[in-house]
């Protein structure tokens, strides 16, 4: 089989700017950090006024795995906002560099 070395793993415990160039959103696996509903909001961007592309909304004892079936493009860049009760974030991306 042979896979993308530009694809890079993140595993991020606070808001992050993951990428300031263009870039490619495979997946997302998000943990809680209590068992309330929380919320990530994955930005256009690199910061907090940038658009939201999406906002990941999980209820109680869920902890969301998305895989895309097809990647979704982040042309200013990509910033993940923690929200209520998230603990960390695993990513998979690709930069454009």
């Amino acid at each position: 089989m042979d896979y993308d070395k530009d694809i890079k793993i993140g595993y991020f415990v606070a808001s992050v700017v993951l990428s300031t160039n263009p870039c490619w959103l495979f997946s997302l696996v998000v943990m809680s950090q209590q068992t309330t509903a929380k919320v990530l909001t994955v930005r256009n961007g690199d910061n907090t006024s940038a658009p939201i592309i999406l906002k990941v909304y999980a209820s109680l004892y869920d902890n969301p795995v998305i895989v895309f079936n097809q990647p979704i493009y982040f042309n200013k860049g990509l910033y993940l906002e923690f929200g209520t009760n998230i603990a960390a974030v695993t990513v998979q991306y690709k930069p454009e560099y």
